[in-house]
């Protein structure tokens, strides 16, 4: 029987994929307006956070350009930061996909569908593109990108914290398949296109996701050397070892071409890294986030990689050596499809090699550095690539192809019986990997958005909006996840949002914050006018603590309310706006603080105060959310406290623990103050802590310290009885302390 055309092959694959997205998301495309949601996993609240922050991404990407393309940096959040998509990823690859399905219905969660169907299918294809070169074998080539598609690093429908909607960067991995296909077109024909293909291919990595791309610029010429080994091997395509040089020289001035393509969309990210937003990570830190080869052999690393492709891969292996050792029969392979293997089986020794991470610990203390850290110091930007683990997605490619290959291999032994076992093969990957629909809820945009964003998105573009409540410091994961619902509903109105969550956030943002949390008191709101534009101000009531939400629209607030829909309430800024000084929001190495108070040291006859705070009257409750108190501070100096201002170098601020006894048995990030303190005068200020679990701590100390200084100001400490979630709340506040020593 003659063999179908390979068009014909290409559209049953492409059908079989589409098959898979759709079953494995079920009912996800069937409910357009809905988003994925997350039950379970550690940090649920981080996903869906995540989920936000890649709807938005998607959405401002492709509103940014239909509207105004030289803006496209320049996203919405963070009023008024510069730069803020490049907090994160900004999956500029997937526009010929985003963009007309944002023209044609101008609804974010749309455009993410869109990002994750194009993606789903065609990683799966690139990987089929990639055996069926090799083989010829379509069941082979099918079964692997299914493999691949639903590798459990990028497939995780059923809610865990990394779930596939929450960071959807990673689905979009088609690029690096495609680039290893145009490096073996490159060595059998050295034709100009395929050294285009994997110049472009790359590139789109990159754009697709930033972490993906590091992986292809590292991996390609480990690929592409072995593709050189076997071209000059016996049984290869007998080339000299002169063509195969100038191969590789292809390859690397392809790279070197993919790297110039991206820089333009590098440059933003460049500028936050010389700012201080983007961290250089400590290589110590990198090396617990990394995977050692043996990792892999557990349950858990099979299951990270794809059990399937895992199980597979390690049978044909051990077949292999076998073969290696004379065990088992040898057969004749096409040169092709040796040489695919060989470079898949090379693929995969690479990528647990960088998975490793930088180096080994060695008994007796010393390390054994390892390629990571070659790459970590000297390739540009390698440095803010956290966790040397997430290299498991060369494993799941690598994987999937040599499953691939190996069903293919056994085309002679099996013949037309293979068909049914590369069923079995994507059925049982499908069924691991979805068993379960996956949750979906309103998105709450488009048809499902709230009067008020409706109203804003009637409003000229320009005026910028603040939520609350909003995240209270770094370690906030409720308020950041209230704060990415904000930043998803602003695909709605587009308007500047003071709000909003990404990796790396600038320092305005919690100088912003901390004078927010202080609404609706009117000098709160004049700092906030000299500091940002701002028209509008947006309170979720049912959010508020009731004496909080009661204090907005009082006489003298300078807000005035235009909307009203249930407990959310819009106020239109009636206040005047001072002159403003927004360039010194980010200025974390200020000598003055924003009040005008110099950061340097103070005195110790300046470090003269007291602190009181004051618990809640029903007493505080165990939740995720922290918990808002109360503190009174006293200068009791002559000298001014600097307070309010970007970084935390030099300010005063609210350092607290949890004790039990004298153990430490919970603490946070210090609170910040938004004001200054000046000399001979009382302030009292929101404080917000997380709070540990009931019966784990029974005091609560804090410390008002200028950062930087050993010796407090002032200390507070008092027993603070914390309830469980759901249970009644003793009523009582905390008892009135004066200064500790």
């Amino acid at each position: 029987m003659e063999r179908p055309g390979k068009p014909l092959r290409c559209a049953l694959a492409l059908g079989v994929f589409l098959g898979v997205a759709l079953v494995g998301f079920r009912p996800l495309f069937f409910r357009w307006n809905r988003l994925p949601t997350y039950a379970q996993g550690d940090v649920p609240a981080m996903a869906l956070a995540d989920r936000n922050l890649n709807v938005w991404i998607l959405g401002w990407v492709a509103h940014a350009l239909a509207t105004d393309p030289a803006r496209l940096f320049d996203g919405n959040i963070l009023h008024p930061a510069p730069d803020t998509l490049a907090g994160s990823e900004n999956m500029l690859a997937h526009v010929p996909f985003t963009l007309p399905v944002f023209l044609a219905t101008g609804n974010s969660a749309w455009v993410l569908k869109a990002m994750m169907l194009e993606s789903i299918v065609l990683t799966a294809f690139a990987a089929f593109l990639v055996v069926l070169h090799h083989t010829g074998d379509t069941a082979a080539a099918i079964v692997a990108g299914v493999l691949l598609t639903l590798s459990p690093w990028r497939y995780e429908p059923s809610g865990v914290h990394a779930g596939v909607a929450a960071e959807p960067q990673y689905l979009g991995f088609q690029f690096l398949p495609l680039a290893l296909l145009a490096t073996a077109l490159w060595f059998e024909r050295g034709r100009g296109l395929a050294w285009a293909g994997i110049a472009l291919a790359v590139a789109l990595q990159a754009l697709a996701s930033f972490y993906l791309g590091y992986v292809s610029f590292a991996i390609l010429p480990i690929y592409a050397l072995a593709l050189a080994w076997c071209a000059t091997r016996p049984g290869g395509s007998h080339a000299p070892a002169s063509l195969a040089l100038r191969r590789l020289a292809g390859v690397a001035t392809a790279l070197l071409a993919a790297a110039v393509l991206v820089v333009p969309a590098a440059l933003p990210y460049l500028r936050l890294r010389r700012s201080g937003v983007v961290p250089v990570y400590d290589i110590d830190f990198v090396a617990r986030m990394s995977a050692p080869p043996w990792s892999y052999l557990a349950p858990a690393g099979l299951r990270l990689v794809g059990p399937v492709a895992a199980l597979v891969t390690l049978g044909f292996g051990l077949f292999r050596l076998a073969q290696t050792f004379g065990l088992a029969r040898r057969g004749q392979r096409p040169r092709r499809a040796r040489t695919g293997e060989i470079a898949a089986w090379t693929m995969l020794v690479a990528g647990l090699v960088l998975a490793w991470g930088p180096y080994q610990e060695l008994p007796g203390g010393g390390r054994l550095p390892l390629p990571f850290a070659l790459l970590w110091r000297f390739v540009p930007g390698f440095s803010a690539m956290r966790g040397a683990g997430r290299f498991v997605v060369v494993l799941s490619l690598a994987c999937a192809l040599l499953a691939g290959y190996a069903l293919a291999a056994a085309r002679s032994l099996l013949g037309a019986a293979r068909w049914p076992l590369a069923s079995a093969l994507a059925g049982a990957a499908l069924f691991l990997a979805a068993r379960h629909p996956v949750p979906t809820e309103s998105s709450g945009i488009g048809a499902d958005a709230s009067p008020a964003y409706r109203f804003l998105a009637g409003r000229p573009p320009g005026e910028p909006l603040l939520e609350l409540p909003a995240k209270a410091g770094e370690d906030d994961l409720a308020g950041l996840t209230i704060d990415s619902q904000y930043m998803l509903a602003s695909t709605v109105h587009w308007q500047p949002l003071l709000n909003g969550y990404t990796a790396y956030e600038p320092p305005s943002r919690d100088v912003l914050a901390a004078i927010a949390q202080r609404l609706p008191a009117p000098d709160a709101l004049d700092r906030l006018l000299a500091l940002v534009d701002l028209r509008w101000v947006l309170v979720h009531g049912a959010r508020l603590a009731p004496e909080q939400r009661d204090s907005f629209g009082a006489t003298g607030s300078g807000l005035t309310e235009v909307l009203r829909d249930r407990d959310d309430v819009l106020y239109a800024v009636a206040r005047p706006r001072p002159e403003r000084r927004p360039a010194e929001l980010a200025r974390t190495d200020a000598a003055l603080s924003l009040d005008g108070t110099p950061r340097s040291p103070l005195a110790p006859t300046c470090r003269t105060g007291a602190l009181r705070v004051d618990l809640p009257e029903t007493g505080v409750r165990h939740r995720f959310a922290k918990a808002r108190l109360s503190a009174h501070l006293e200068n009791r100096s002559e000298c001014d406290w600097p307070a309010l201002g970007a970084g935390s170098a030099g300010l005063v601020m609210l350092e607290y623990a949890w004790l039990d006894g004298d153990r430490v048995v919970a603490t946070g990030v210090p609170g910040r103050l938004g004001r200054d303190v000046p000399a001979g005068t009382a302030i009292d200020e929101p404080f917000f802590v997380l709070t540990p679990r009931p019966g784990t701590a029974s005091r609560l100390r804090v410390v008002l310290r200028q950062q930087g200084q050993e010796s407090p100001i002032a200390l507070w400490e008092a027993a603070v009885e914390v309830s469980p979630p759901g249970a009644p709340l003793p009523g009582g506040g905390g008892p009135a302390a004066g200064p500790a020593a």
